[in-house]
């Protein structure tokens, strides 16, 4: 019984001994196993965050890109023209000098222009100018209210411009230039079209953007149609 009670004595520190080592394995598996689920989870996260980021940059350069705004003159028709004091016919009056009297025209012109916008948010336009000309001088005025191109949309807008051209009697050049193409039966109008506007999607993109328009036309005086129609297009964003 002594050698025994003996032996549990000399055995029992061993026993604990193994106890602490087996508990600290425990602990030491169990961190590795914590630290290795952390790791996963941080790759993880990580791989999630690097998708939402590749996402997010795909959609900057795609979706959310604020794209140009495009403007189209689709038609011109021109209403009530008359013509005050038309001049002689071809031959009537010799080159240096000056006719009697002064031609004049007035008509309506009647545009229809398109703005198309492809981004995701409207397109919301100050103030649109137009603005006519025939040899170089001002012969007409359009203003157009301001408005909002919806997105993806392409938006009509109707223009009446009033035209009155009268040149300068005092200038010979002006009087017989217009006597003339009167005569060849033709006008060559210019016009010029400006828009600005602001895109703003989700109120974190946004582009500040101007689109200018010239057209030359050539308007038939005994149709009231048009010969010639040549329109340019520029836009700049800032």
């Amino acid at each position: 019984m002594v050698e025994e009670e003996q032996s549990r004595r000399v055995s029992l520190p061993w026993q604990r001994i193994n106890s602490l080592r087996e508990e600290d394995a425990q602990w030491k598996s169990a961190g590795k196993l914590r630290w290795r689920r952390c790791i996963q989870c941080c790759g993880c996260l990580s791989a999630l965050m690097l998708i939402f980021g590749i996402i997010l940059l795909i959609l900057v350069f795609t979706v959310f890109r604020i794209k140009d705004v495009a403007i189209s003159l689709n038609s011109v028709t021109f209403e009530k023209m008359s013509i005050s004091n038309p001049p002689a016919p071809r031959g009537g009056f010799p080159f240096n000098q000056t006719p009697l009297t002064s031609p004049s025209v007035n008509m309506t012109m009647i545009a229809d222009l398109t703005i198309k916008n492809p981004n995701i948010a409207s397109f919301k336009y100050n103030n649109a100018t137009t603005n006519l000309y025939y040899d170089g001088y001002h012969i007409g005025e359009a203003l157009n209210p301001a408005g909002n191109a919806r997105a993806r949309k392409t938006f009509h807008m109707n223009l009446t411009v009033e035209i009155s051209i009268k040149p300068d009697s005092s200038s010979f050049v002006q009087v017989y230039q217009l006597s003339d193409d009167l005569n060849f039966g033709s006008l060559k109008i210019d016009t010029y079209t400006w828009i600005d506007g602001r895109v703003n999607a989700l109120n974190i993109f946004k582009r500040y953007i101007i689109v200018k328009m010239n057209c030359t036309m050539m308007v038939n005086m005994t149709s009231s149609s048009i010969e010639y129609l040549n329109c340019r297009e520029a836009i700049n964003g800032l």
